[in-house]
């Protein structure tokens, strides 16, 4: 008998600790998913008529969206291969023992503590 409280109260203790999470996620993520979704599916939100998948149909026949998605898309290919090659090589660079790592790493890191400190001491 003492092993099934023990269990119930267990769970109530994790869905204790759970329950906050799942309303940020409900409320933060959720819920917008949601409603964008249906505010693509009808007219206007304000008359709510709903046109189904017509907005889809006519974002895909639009020359200027399927040139940004080309662009977006061309521009990934490209980027994101040569900002993680860039990236390790820096580490593996700043990693190694050579003559001066350690003006190396200080030049490489001080871009990214600076705004930090103004924005402590400001």
């Amino acid at each position: 008998m003492r092993t099934g409280k023990l269990k119930t109260n267990s769970n109530c203790l994790a869905w204790l600790f759970l329950g906050p999470s799942l309303l940020g996620f409900s409320l933060f993520y959720l819920l917008p998913f949601v409603t964008g979704f249906y505010y693509s599916l009808v007219d206007s939100p304000i008359n709510r008529t709903l046109v189904g998948l017509y907005n889809y149909t006519a974002l895909l026949k639009n020359p200027s969206f399927l040139l940004a998605l080309y662009n977006t898309a061309k521009f990934t290919v490209i980027c994101v291969p040569l900002n993680i090659f860039f990236s390790l090589a820096a580490a593996l660079l700043l990693n190694r023992k050579i003559r001066g790592r350690n003006l190396f790493r200080t030049v490489f890191i001080t871009p990214l503590v600076i705004p930090v400190g103004f924005a402590i001491w400001s």
